[in-house]
């Protein structure tokens, strides 16, 4: 879909709790398909579908998966990377999207080294008045598409930073991907029934709308049957894998294909080993928030890779995420344990490999700020001159890594 183009999102909100802990800080079955409604019960028909049964049984460390790992600090810039909203990578660059602190596209080649930034925040016809989602167009010569929902109009420009040219929007949305040079996915959130353009159509409850390059509406899908909750827990997960798009609507525990204007099924997270499973579709946003101290909930956060897959699930009453991996090889599903990283160069590697958002290729990619860094090595040391020079007030530093079957 994205010809020679690897794309891959990030969205990072989380915190580093203690040095050797990354703590990342939902969900009922569904059926769904183009122009039908989404399903949220406690039992599902799992036919055709793999079955992602979450226990505690079989625990692995960052050590039984990592085969290798590289650490690419991102060089110093006019303004600091703030937080690691988005995260695209090409075959010669890494774009980091700042949203709310830098209000920044940060544009870096595969060292970390700065290539540019885009900060054009205004209400000129170059500017944007918010950073809501940044992707790629398709193609040998990729731009970037920075959608500015507040402004009503996405921004275009190339990977050295320079303005292109924009395009209206006629509705609000809140993500966008291209599926080819011709044709668009836009996601929204429940909020898009209250659009004028939009709350006269007939599919005005829809939370996915396909689009021309134009953001004209050409088709919709997935209906929200969700309509207690207001807009935070409405907005679908939309991860690429490799060139298939693959979205989980929000509160879910079915993961699906994009198959033209279809959703098929592909992965059903079953939490049924972790607890009582609770429907969630007739739950406010309130009491959403109080689910976790009382059932096992997948929060719909899904990372996909080549061949493995992580996914991250909560388990009353402790409120704290946990993170599992799903080897698409040996079928197996392990959880994630860091209570003692490795000592050395490896222990940062260790830290952040729970906080892996995103994949590229064959690899997946955290990142960590940079005052874990000399905190880390401050017990261990490090010969590794990549990192010892790194300062507590630099860039985040990334970790890019290559993984292995685990051997248990």
């Amino acid at each position: 879909m994205l010809g020679k183009i690897s794309l891959l999102i990030i969205n990072i909100d989380e915190q580093i709790n203690t040095m050797f802990r990354l703590l990342i800080v939902f969900i009922s079955l569904s059926g769904l398909c183009f122009g039908c409604e989404t399903r949220q019960d406690t039992t599902q028909d799992t036919e055709g579908m793999t079955r992602l049964l979450l226990t505690k049984e079989t625990e692995a460390t960052p050590a039984d998966f990592i085969a290798d790992y590289r650490y690419v600090p991102l060089g110093t810039t006019r303004q600091p990377v703030g937080n690691i909203d988005q995260l695209l990578v090409t075959d010669d660059r890494i774009i980091v999207v700042d949203k709310e602190r830098a209000q920044t596209v940060f544009i870096f080649d595969l060292n970390g080294n700065p290539c540019a930034e885009i900060y054009r925040l205004g209400r000129g016809p170059q500017e944007y008045y918010h950073i809501d989602h940044v992707t790629l167009t398709p193609g040998e010569k990729p731009q970037l598409a920075i959608l500015d929902g507040r402004g009503n109009k996405v921004l275009f420009y190339d990977l050295e930073g320079r303005f292109v040219n924009s395009i209206p929007i006629p509705f609000r949305f809140t993500g966008m991907e291209y599926l080819n040079k011709d044709e668009i996915l836009c996601f929204t959130d429940a909020y898009v029934r209250h659009e004028p353009f939009i709350k006269k159509r007939e599919d005005a409850n829809r939370l996915l709308f396909f689009t021309d390059n134009k953001f004209q509406i050409e088709a919709s899908a997935l209906t929200n049957r969700a309509k207690k909750r207001k807009i935070s827990f409405t907005v679908p997960f939309v991860k690429w894998s490799g060139e298939e798009l693959l979205v989980n609507p929000n509160m879910n525990d079915t993961i699906y294909r994009l198959d033209g204007h279809d959703l098929q099924p592909l992965y059903y997270v079953d939490k049924s080993a972790l607890g009582s499973v609770l429907p969630t579709e007739d739950l406010t946003d309130e009491q959403i928030i109080e689910l976790d101290k009382k059932a096992p909930v997948f929060w719909g956060s899904f990372t996909p890779g080549e061949k493995f897959l992580f996914l991250e699930a909560s388990t009353p009453p402790a409120e704290i995420i946990d993170i599992y991996c799903h080897s698409k090889t040996s079928g197996k599903i392990y959880l994630l344990k860091n209570n003692t990283p490795r000592s050395g160069d490896a222990a940062l590697a260790d830290v952040a490999f729970c906080g892996v958002k995103t994949s590229w290729k064959d690899q997946f990619i955290a990142q960590i700020p940079a005052y874990v860094v000399p905190m880390v090595y401050q017990r261990d040391g490090t010969a590794n001159p990549v990192l010892k020079d790194i300062g507590e007030d630099a860039n985040p530093v990334l970790v890019f890594y290559t993984l292995k079957e685990p051997d248990l």
